[in-house]
């Protein structure tokens, strides 16, 4: 599997954000830009709104994740691009209804909920599994016709932090890596 290309990412991201035959655009767009922030598809698939989100629904600048949502079993931030935030409050936009009526709250803030949610979940911030969101993304990957992984936004994050003159300690700090090898 190679890095992609910037034309290649710039035509993935075109094509699953414009394309409902990609699923569910808002939604996979946003966790291709999520990936893109150095997260794994476990911890995508982990995050909560109350982690993501504000009060008003609108993506934060950064995040924890929980020592149980890594790898590594350390907490770790995540700092989101201005794509990424725009791509999740797209997301959070495109989930439509409300999830009880009195105060009516809007589905996409259930603070306990999963931040993205499955088909099945019907509303219920139900999540998908790690496999689950791992294989939606390597779909989309494959009919795009790319040769990659849902690994690629790491590797596209530590090349970009790498190219800027970031420090490789930098580096493992971002994406979570106990050891610089």
């Amino acid at each position: 599997l190679v890095e992609l290309k910037k034309e290649e990412l710039e035509m993935l991201l075109n094509k699953v954000g414009r394309h409902h035959s990609y699923g569910h655009p808002p939604r996979n767009y946003c966790v291709l830009q999520l990936l893109m922030c150095g997260l794994r598809v476990s911890e995508v698939a982990q995050i909560t709104n109350f982690q993501i989100l504000d009060i008003n629904n609108d993506a934060r600048d950064s995040f924890c994740l929980t020592a149980q949502q890594t790898k590594t079993s350390k907490e770790r931030w995540v700092y989101l691009t201005e794509s990424a935030k725009k791509a999740v409050n797209s997301y959070c936009a495109s989930t439509k209804g409300y999830v009880n009526d009195n105060p009516p709250m809007k589905k996409c803030y259930m603070p306990d909920g999963t931040f993205i949610e499955s088909q099945k979940g019907g509303g219920k911030g139900v999540g998908f599994s790690a496999n689950s969101l791992a294989q939606l993304v390597n779909r989309v990957i494959k009919k795009a016709g790319l040769n990659t992984s849902s690994h690629f936004g790491r590797k596209q994050i530590a090349s970009v932090l790498i190219e800027q003159g970031a420090a490789l300690s930098t580096c493992q700090k971002i994406l979570g890596h106990q050891n610089i090898s």
